[in-house]
């Protein structure tokens, strides 16, 4: 972008035109002289210089002719460097200096072809007003385990369901890249195609992945299966500064208030606001990470570097070497159908070599639908705040935060037996995510104590809460659900084996229940008239959230197993819950904070245990008569269940219907 400056006699006195330095149509750099006047009362000559680069476009007053204050010399046409490439002026073609140069891009492809800060704002803001009269906003999506799930022909082909596998059936995609030796294996998440049209009527679509342009445009062609969803939206490593993090300053360097991201990773966003983190996906169990990043492949390499030093000296182990053999091939991923464990509690990796595992394929998961949801309440959100006047927008961080935050609103969470007891709870994977979501965690039992996740039954704290009436006791199955599908689902399908749900549960609309809340703001719902859109997005996937735990394992009681041996092979943790406050200390300040507040102690509880379990075999009647009670109530939740996908099914035919 060029403008046009006048260059002027800026001398209080007359004077005259002594000579020009420069023609009409030269080119000229900030600071050159470009004219010589001379000004009455002084002993010599005076230089005047360009303003800035550009061209001489036109002189005004020939030599020797009368000069007066404020008297226009010459017109410069400045170029403002706009528009650069590789350190070079793409309007007027000069090298540049450092100072001049703009490390700002905007194109996808071209890294190299930078803009300046001001050009920047301008397109920016012509494309904040094309968006808000479509009604769109920005979104970024990553791909690799998020989007799909990429393997290589050499790992799929070694595993023992491979010659099972029906390709096709399974609607895995295949490819060679160019001048590349590698096959490629691709799964698409299930739901993909639905999720992708759902969220373009909403958002204008953009891909930012670490995999190389080639992978990066061929993986964007499989998904967009001949739609024009990302048209060269797409940024790839090849493109990036940084290997291992991502920026949306890369896209949008001056405003990011439209722009979300969807990404299974929180940390290469470095915990970006703009992120909507959705649960990973991985379909091909203890396959390598295709294009990993420098930082995992450091990790990796470390892991299997101490691995090889506790086998035979005659075992040699170099991760170097793979690396260099195989560039993807970096560290194996935990099978489907296994206990995910948060990442303060998983264990370093020790081998690379794929797991046999019997539960294969993994059956879909609903994330997709729980992340559609998301995005949906975010798009009403901030269209129902835009102004209609007013220059001010919403931004999305706030909102995002704002829908994060009332997953646990009114939830007062108390661990038990689920640390180890030299583990600060604050530092965990559980306590950071619960505190995110908009709970209040404790460290002791309260009043206030609305909920305790425990892995054992026989726990005190477990003991006491039964002890109370409305307070939950939940497995951790619960809390990850919760977290990791952005909604508080439903705690009466996520008991503790052994433990009955409270006697007079707490309102999930007191509790602070996403669902009952998202409808709440002035715009009208998107979902059903007596649903808030949040929940019928979720429905509107194979299964029931409440119903189908979202771990990616394959039974509830596996899970267990996994869980309970975990805590157990730790000699520090024991029966005794770790932070658990049940030393006389913890009681104490309990007492004395709450005052007319009894905490049972250990040795009562374990007596009126006993008490319980002799009166229980010695009145087999009651026993019998209560599991009556509680299958009734489990049938009843069927029938409830079962009306509520009748009705919701109807729900969606009608809708469908009427688009």
């Amino acid at each position: 972008m060029n403008s046009e400056c006048n260059v002027s006699y800026n001398y209080p006195k007359n004077g005259s035109l002594f000579a020009w330095k420069v023609r009409e149509g030269d080119q000229v750099d900030t600071g050159q002289p470009i004219v010589e006047v001379d000004v009455e009362g002084s002993p010599a000559i005076c230089t005047i210089y360009a303003p800035g680069d550009g061209t001489m476009k036109r002189q005004l007053v020939q030599p020797k002719k009368a000069l007066r204050p404020e008297q226009v010399l010459c017109i410069l046409e400045i170029c403002e460097h706009s528009m650069q490439l590789a350190g070079m002026c793409a309007v007027c073609g000069r090298v540049l200096s450092d100072s001049q140069r703009s490390d700002i891009s905007i194109s996808h492809a071209h890294p190299r072809l930078t803009v300046s800060r001001s050009q920047a704002e301008k397109y920016e803001e012509e494309t904040t007003k094309r968006l808000l009269s479509e009604r769109k906003l920005s979104l970024v999506l990553d791909l690799d385990n998020t989007l799909v799930h990429a393997t290589t022909e050499a790992f799929f082909q070694q595993t023992p369901w491979a010659s099972q596998v029906d390709i096709a059936a399974e609607d895995i995609k295949h490819f060679v890249l160019q001048d590349s030796p590698l096959r490629y294996y691709v799964k698409l998440r299930h739901g993909l195609a639905q999720y992708l049209q759902e969220v373009n009527k909403l958002f204008e679509l953009h891909v930012y992945t670490m995999g190389k342009r080639q992978y990066a445009n061929q993986i964007a062609e499989i998904i967009a299966d001949g739609k024009n969803l990302f048209y060269d939206r797409v940024l790839s490593r090849d493109e990036c500064h940084d290997m291992n993090f991502k920026t949306l300053k890369r896209l949008f360097p001056c405003d990011d208030s439209m722009v979300v991201v969807v990404d299974d990773r929180e940390d290469v966003w470095k915990r970006s606001k703009n992120l909507v983190r959705i649960e990973p996906f991985i379909y091909f169990p203890g396959g390598p990470v295709v294009n990993a990043l420098p930082m995992d492949k450091a990790i990796s390499s470390s892991s299997t570097s101490v691995s090889a030093a506790t086998e035979d000296k005659g075992t040699s182990a170099n991760p170097a070497e793979s690396t260099e053999a195989n560039p993807v091939v970096e560290e194996s991923q935990s099978p489907p159908g296994e206990m995910q464990l948060p990442p303060d509690h998983r264990p370093e990796p020790t081998s690379v070599s794929p797991p046999k595992h019997p539960h294969w394929p993994p059956a879909p998961d609903n994330y997709l639908a729980c992340n559609l949801a998301v995005l949906r309440e975010v798009h009403r959100r901030f269209f129902s705040r835009v102004p209609a006047v007013a220059p001010l927008l919403p931004d999305v961080k706030a909102i995002i935060s704002a829908i994060k935050s009332e997953v646990f609103t009114g939830c007062h969470v108390v661990f038990s037996a689920l640390f180890p007891m030299d583990a600060d709870p604050t530092r965990t994977y559980e306590w950071r995510h619960v505190s995110d979501f908009g709970g209040t965690c404790q460290r002791t039992i309260t009043p206030q104590t609305t909920h305790v996740v425990a892995v054992k039954k026989d726990t005190s704290k477990v003991n006491q809460a039964r002890a109370m009436s409305g307070v939950w006791v939940v497995h951790p199955t619960w809390l990850y659900t919760c977290i990791k599908s952005w909604r508080r689902v439903n705690e009466a399908h996520f008991p503790l084996e052994g433990v009955p749900p409270p006697k007079s549960p707490p309102s999930r609309t007191q509790s602070g229940s996403t669902s009952s809340r998202l409808g709440s703001n002035d715009a009208p719902d998107l979902g059903a008239p007596d649903d808030d859109g949040f929940t019928l997005a979720l429905r509107e996937s194979s299964g029931d959230l409440d119903r189908a735990p979202l771990l990616g394992m394959s039974q509830l009681d596996e899970m267990d197993r996994e869980v309970m041996d975990f805590l157990d092979g730790d000699d520090s943790e024991g029966d005794a819950d770790a932070n658990d406050g049940d030393n006389d200390q913890g009681q104490n300040d309990v007492e004395n904070n709450h005052r007319g507040y009894k905490e049972t102690t250990e040795e009562e509880e374990e007596n009126a245990s006993e008490a319980l379990d002799d009166r229980g075999r010695d009145d087999s009647a009651r026993g019998k008569r209560k599991r009556d009670v509680e299958q009734q109530r489990d049938e009843e939740l069927d029938q409830d269940h079962d009306e509520d996908q009748e009705e919701w099914a109807r729900l969606l035919e009608d809708e469908l219907t009427n688009d």
